[in-house]
């Protein structure tokens, strides 16, 4: 998963590292390809939002 490497990187030399991952991602946090970049490490504050609409 090429969307990942760097997260993965990161967080495999340095589990405690905190990460924000910004951008115009264009993506509904249902999405495929934004549940693959958050993974189960990453948290989405989108989610929450999506979740009360």
């Amino acid at each position: 998963m090429k969307k990942r490497e760097p997260i993965s990187k990161i967080t495999t030399e340095n589990p405690t590292e905190k990460i924000i991952v910004m951008g115009n991602l264009n993506d509904d946090p249902s999405s495929e390809s934004a549940k693959i970049l958050a993974g189960t490490d990453l948290y989405n504050p989108m989610e929450l939002l999506l979740t009360k609409l």
